[in-house]
């Protein structure tokens, strides 16, 4: 059989360990350090910032239009018609027709699924 410790060395460790905490303890009090639990670590931060400013460029002629494909306005309106339900090639086609037939494209996304439940 393996020999056992004697039970006082068990006793013996765990005061090492408290006496141990406890110099350590003064040491950092001794030393001026603040001890509070928010100044260890940063568990996150927010960063805010400012709403994006969206321009709109009314009475635009045809040959001067910026391509609508390219715009966010039209990627969030085939990501709104795709998360209620349509199939992406689907929702694509809709916005396409959409914003390429109107001669004045719809300016939120609001307008624009006003206008593509309508027609179906």
């Amino acid at each position: 059989m393996n020999p056992q410790p004697e039970p006082y060395l068990g006793n013996i460790v765990a005061l090492a360990i408290v006496a141990s905490f406890f110099y350590f303890y003064m040491k950092a009090c001794a030393e001026g350090k603040k001890i509070n639990s928010s100044d260890l670590f940063t568990i996150g931060y927010i960063e805010r910032d400012d709403a994006p400013v969206i321009n709109l460029q009314q009475n635009v002629s045809k040959q001067d239009a910026p391509d609508f494909e390219s715009q966010q306005l039209y990627v969030d309106c085939i990501d709104a018609l795709h998360s209620i339900g349509f199939k992406k090639t689907e929702a694509k086609k809709r916005a396409k027709q959409i914003f390429s037939s109107m001669k004045n494209p719809p300016t939120s996304v609001q307008d624009f699924l006003m206008i593509a439940l309508r027609n179906d």
